[in-house]
């Protein structure tokens, strides 16, 4: 079980954030490459809510940006649960899932009506707040899955509908969680609704060793060494996720971190298609790049890169065989998906776990045959416990864009991999 309470107090990143929601501050953004840290950060605010006095409502755009008649009902079914005590019904599906009255499955609301009922829902929120004497706060997850809803009719941008509802509300607090996008891709997507009087963006780095080791002697329930909470912090490359799996692993297996097992302990999850660890690092591709258009493409991409030094955009291209302006795109889109990081004109992997363990995967298809556990052992002590430096970067500094009108503000990007030059007549892509 995870204790929230020692989390949100030992991790210096979660402390920013509810100490900035503590303080009043409006408009934060947090931003992590870690779906563990993102996820525990939000069910951390949301226990913690009465000791800090909030009517603090949660929206999940991750799941309910289905359609524009749902994110109604979606957003309402958020502000009114702040204040309602409803027990869970297992046996019919929530009530943001059912379109509300007037407003069919198939019907699309236009969006001065949309933005009417949203503008009706906020400010009830903030009156029954204020009547409790709470500080109104929204979070809302995974905010640039909105863009799904720009295909409606009467909506042109839902980006701006929700902006030009938030803007009526200007003692409301709004925290964005964000996940899988690098900072500027988050802010270029989703500026139509941040920019209002101040946008405070904070980046999650990788855990310190003092860090792991105070939450992983809570997990363990053990008084860890300096030297053992650094292996820890390496083989689980700094991410909150990785080291919470790693530490359930190791209560279920009974394995002392002292015995010296951990290493084998970690080859066998990652050789194990159905351990927890597998699966977190198999989502954490899958939720970067298999929504974009030229998938098989960057997945043939990290492949490659996971063997080896660093390379540059015509080394890559030259082992995938396209040229190197299109490689350069997949590129950029995997080093916006935080996959990859680049020093000077190389690239290499920004996620040593997720390296390794598409290394492994990839051998043993390419061999039709499972890797032998000493194999994978030799591979995690060679490439986690390596003596390299902590590169992660520093949270960002508060930025604070200029104030614009949210009709003159520049319409939102589309993102999507472009290739530079005509496909060969040679080559089938399956885009």
């Amino acid at each position: 079980m995870r204790d929230y309470d020692i989390l949100m107090g030992e991790v210096a990143s979660f402390r920013s954030v509810t100490d900035a929601i503590k303080a009043g501050e409006s408009d934060l953004l947090f931003v992590s490459d870690d779906l563990g840290a993102v996820q525990t950060l939000w069910d951390g605010l949301r226990r913690g809510t009465a000791e800090m006095r909030l009517a603090c409502a949660f929206v999940d755009f991750g799941k309910m940006a289905l359609s524009p008649s749902l994110l109604v009902s979606a957003i309402k079914c958020a502000l009114e649960g702040v204040f309602a005590d409803e027990e869970l019904n297992c046996d019919e599906p929530p009530r943001w899932l059912v379109p509300p009255v007037g407003l069919g499955a198939t019907e699309r609301p236009p969006g001065r009506r949309l933005r009417a009922e949203l503008v009706s829902l906020l400010d009830k929120f903030t009156a029954q707040a204020s009547d409790r004497n709470l500080r109104p706060v929204l979070v809302m997850k995974e905010l640039t899955s909105l863009r799904a809803l720009k295909s409606y009719k009467g909506v042109d941008d839902v980006f701006q509908v929700l902006g030009k509802s938030l803007a009526k509300f200007p003692k409301l607090r709004v925290a964005a969680l964000e996940y899988g996008l690098s900072p500027d891709a988050v802010f270029e997507i989703t500026g139509t609704c941040l920019r209002r009087s101040a946008v405070r963006p904070l980046l999650m780095p990788r855990l310190s060793d003092p860090e792991v080791l105070r939450i992983a002697s809570v997990a363990l329930d053990a008084q860890l060494s300096a030297e053992e909470s650094e292996a820890l912090r390496s083989l689980c490359d700094g991410r909150l996720s990785y080291l919470l799996s790693l530490c359930d692993l190791l209560l279920k297996r009974g394995v002392d971190i002292r015995t010296g097992e951990l290493v084998s302990l970690m080859a066998d999850a990652l050789i194990d298609p159905l351990s927890e660890l597998s699966r977190m690092v198999r989502s954490r591709m899958a939720d970067a790049i298999s929504s974009v258009r030229g998938d098989t493409v960057l997945k043939r991409i990290v492949r490659v890169l996971s063997f080896g030094e660093e390379m540059t955009a015509s080394q890559v291209a030259a082992r995938i065989g396209r040229s190197v302006p299109a490689t350069y795109d997949y590129l950029k889109w995997l080093l916006r998906s935080l996959l990859l990081t680049k020093r000077g004109a190389r690239y290499s992997f920004n996620d040593r776990v997720l390296e390794l363990w598409l290394k492994l995967d990839t051998l043993a298809a390419g061999s039709l045959s499972d890797i032998p556990s000493d194999f994978a052992r030799r591979a995690v002590q060679d490439s986690l416990l390596e003596a390299r430096p902590d590169d992660a970067p520093e949270p960002m500094a508060p930025v604070e864009p200029p104030m614009l009108a949210v009709e003159q503000q520049a319409p939102e990007r589309e993102y999507r991999i472009e290739v530079a030059r005509p496909r060969d007549d040679d080559i089938m892509e399956y885009d």
